[in-house]
This record gives C-alpha cells, sequence and structure tokens, in this order.
C-alpha cells in the first residue's frame, strides 16, 4: 500500500486562488470610489485596460482611453514627465508615483497623484498597472 503527497500542488493551486480573489476584492474597492481610477498598460505604456472612475475622471468613455498612451492623458506640463516616469518604470522595474495634471476638457483640468507598478510574466516586465487618484 502506498500514500501520495499533493499538497503542494494543492496549496499552489489554493494560493493562486485567493490571490486572484484579493486582486478582484482590491478592483472591485477601487471601482466602487470615485476618485480612485485604474488601468494597464503594456510594455509600450499604451491603456490595455481602465475603469470607469478614469473615464469619469478625465470626462471620457473607456472605449476613447483604451489604446492611447498613458502620457497623452495628462497636461502638457506634466505629459513629458508621466512619459518619462512610465519609460523609467518599464526598463527598470521600479514603481514610481507622482503628482500630475490629468486632462479633463476643463481650463484648470483635475490634479491627480498618478502611481504605477510593473508587472511581469516569467521574470520579465511585460506591462504594469496604474492607479490615478483625485486630489
Amino acid at each position: 500500500m502506498g500514500v501520495v503527497l499533493t499538497a503542494d500542488v494543492a496549496s499552489q493551486t489554493v494560493l493562486v486562488r485567493r490571490t486572484y480573489a484579493a486582486a478582484t476584492a482590491a478592483a472591485e474597492a477601487a471601482d466602487a470610489t470615485d476618485i480612485l481610477g485604474r488601468g494597464r498598460i503594456n510594455i509600450r505604456g499604451t491603456i490595455t485596460t481602465a475603469n470607469e472612475t478614469l473615464a469619469k475622471l478625465a470626462q471620457t468613455t473607456i472605449d476613447k482611453i483604451s489604446g492611447l498612451r498613458l502620457s497623452s492623458l495628462f497636461d502638457q506640463d506634466t505629459r513629458n514627465t508621466v512619459r518619462d516616469c512610465v519609460e523609467t518604470m518599464l526598463t527598470t522595474g521600479e514603481p514610481f508615483s507622482i503628482d500630475a495634471n490629468l486632462l479633463d476638457g476643463t481650463h484648470k483640468n483635475t490634479r491627480v497623484k498618478l502611481g504605477a507598478g510593473v508587472e511581469r510574466d516569467a521574470g520579465s516586465i511585460s506591462g504594469a498597472a496604474f492607479l490615478v487618484i483625485a486630489c
């Protein structure tokens, strides 16, 4: 009579399921606010996903944001800084957080805090997640 142990595999599956559930809960919590926009960019800095709050902060739609470079959502005064921070992050893997002015169709625009951190696939940087928090 033999015994087979699969605790390692089962515990990895449970860990993945719990991690996914925690990430989903965090995303739902962010989406429940009216001040926290979020999304993802690919390795080129192009927006691949965005939540409805980000679209509302920018006074546009998700369809119009998707496919744009993240830096294009910001005014001229901060666009180059955002572009440089995104490029450095996607090269080095270091997260960043900066103050910026989100374009919103008004003369003043919206003062926000932008933070981003890389996503890795098999150790390589594959893109990043970002948060835009209205101040």
